[in-house]
Formats: C-alpha cells, sequence, structure tokens
C-alpha cells in the first residue's frame, strides 16, 4: 500500500473522516472503476477498495471482471433463467424464486410470511424446520409483520434514502438478526441462520436486500465476518453515478430475462453461476 494511502486511511480512522478509495477492473487496457474518488489528492488504485465511514473502516467490494463481459455474463443469465429439463420444466429450480405467487413482494403478502416464501427458499436450497416455518407464519410474537411494515416495498438498496432501513438499528438489520439469531436476539427461529435469513428478506424485499451465500463470499473475498455487504454494495451501485448499477440493467435487458428481475438478483446469479463454473474448472 502506498504511504500516502495509509497515511490517509489513518487519518480518517483517527479523526472520522468519511471517504471513498476508488478501485475497480482492467478490460482490454481500459479500467473501469467501480467507485468514485471523493477524497482530494488520493489517485485511484487497483487495491482492495476501502470505505472509512464515522472511523470504521471496512472493505468494500472489488468488481469481477465478468460483469464487464458482457457476452459471458448475459449467457450465464440466460442459462439460469431460461435452461429446461428433458421434462420441460426449468433447470434451475432458482428461477422461480422472485416469481412464485406473484413475489413475496406483491401488495397483498409484502407485510408477513406466507407459505410461497417458504417454498421459495427451498429452490434457493435453504429451508427452515417445521416448528420455524410454522414461527414464520404464526407469528406469534408480531416481530415480523411490525418490521415488514416499517419496510417499503419499493425501498431500493441503491437509493441513498434507503440507509436507515439497513443501517444497524434500522428495521431490516433488525429483521435479519432476529432470523438469523445474534446476542441481542438469540431466539431464531428453528432452522434458520445467516444464509436463511438474507434468502428470506431478499424475497421480501428484492430490490433493497441482496442475496448472500458461500459463493458471493467467495467470488467477492469477503471476510468470515461480515457485517458490511449490504453497505457495500449501496455504495458499488451508486458510484459514479451508478455505472454498476446501469450495468447490471444492461445485462438484464440484453438477456431478455424480464425486468420483474431486480438488478440485486442479476448481480446475485451472475456470481452464483460464474463462481459455480470456476469451481467445476478447479476440480475438473
Amino acid at each position: 500500500m502506498r504511504a500516502d494511502l495509509a497515511a490517509l486511511l489513518f487519518l480518517g480512522a483517527f479523526f472520522g473522516f468519511q471517504f471513498i478509495i476508488t478501485t475497480g477492473v482492467r478490460v482490454g487496457g481500459e479500467f473501469r472503476p467501480s467507485h468514485r474518488m471523493v477524497s482530494a489528492g488520493v489517485p485511484s488504485t487497483d487495491t482492495a477498495l476501502v470505505l472509512g465511514e464515522l472511523g470504521r473502516s471496512v472493505i468494500a467490494l472489488k468488481i469481477p471482471e465478468i460483469y464487464w463481459d458482457d457476452e459471458k455474463a448475459v449467457r450465464l443469465l440466460v442459462e439460469y433463467f431460461t435452461r429446461r429439463r428433458s421434462s420441460g420444466d426449468l433447470f434451475y429450480s432458482g428461477a422461480h424464486f422472485e416469481r412464485l405467487g406473484g413475489g413475496g413482494d406483491a401488495e397483498h403478502v409484502a407485510d408477513f410470511f406466507e407459505s410461497n416464501d417458504l417454498v421459495a427458499i427451498t429452490t434457493l436450497s435453504v429451508s427452515l424446520k417445521p416448528h420455524g416455518a410454522t414461527n414464520l407464519l404464526t407469528d406469534p410474537d408480531g416481530h415480523w409483520a411490525r418490521l415488514l411494515s416499517l419496510i417499503p416495498r419499493d425501498a431500493r438498496l441503491e437509493n441513498p434514502g434507503s440507509d436507515a432501513l439497513v443501517e444497524e438499528g434500522g428495521p431490516a438489520w433488525e429483521l435479519w438478526e432476529r432470523l438469523a439469531g445474534s446476542k441481542q436476539y438469540p431466539s431464531k427461529p428453528d432452522g434458520s441462520g445467516p444464509v436463511v435469513a438474507g434468502k428470506l428478506l431478499a424475497r421480501k424485499r428484492p430490490h433493497l436486500i441482496p442475496i448472500y451465500d458461500i459463493r458471493i463470499k467467495q467470488l467477492f473475498e469477503r471476510p468470515k465476518a461480515d457485517h458490511s455487504f449490504w453497505a457495500t454494495l449501496a455504495a458499488a451501485l451508486r458510484a459514479d453515478n451508478g455505472a454498476f448499477r446501469d450495468q447490471l440493467v444492461c445485462l438484464r435487458d440484453k438477456a431478455g430475462i424480464g425486468e420483474d428481475i431486480g438488478v440485486l438478483r442479476v448481480f446475485d446469479v451472475i456470481a452464483w453461476m460464474h463462481q459455480g463454473r470456476q469451481g467445476q474448472v478447479a476440480t475438473s
């Protein structure tokens, strides 16, 4: 790390500066940034991006080249959402995730968990135990309906107005903690955990909460204990006047998979498919 960059990070942590240092990928000799540089005097860098926020540093996203390779990325999306088995049904069960039953964010079911939500997460290879499923459906303490009702159906992660929803103490954060289990909320539904919680939230608020699982963690080289993924992805979507978000929309449109598939799901599917392919190559 350059000496001036290290010094800036130290000062930011000490004084509580807010800053973003740009990173990105090189495609055909062209540098494509994933974040805009906002601190004066700091040059762009290809090292890991660091976001200093109120004295707390978090590692932000390094956007892999697959997202800027239109041909490969579109091919992954088309395969995931359209490939069929010999019986005629969709090959990837996850292609049903956001569309099953009209979607978890449909107006008439947006503020409570219902049976379609529980089936939907099984298409992504997770599930709750019977008692946990019953807890979500009956909502005995009223927490699920209370918190979902505080999160607007149209809230989007790329919108700065959504920050209060996903930051620590916000309703989405609390809902995730109650579903995943935490020191503050240890009584999670049976069979739930961090991955299940994330997929349940992604089902109910697909434009606000991204899916986060082992393939995302591996592709983006996230730390073992990662409590900043939502914030760092939000920053990536907003940077450079929304360049990365626009790229995800472009890939979705080229794939022809439908505008009902949100940019967060496009982001997830490309990562999931690409990382799966990389794993196959590594083990073959």
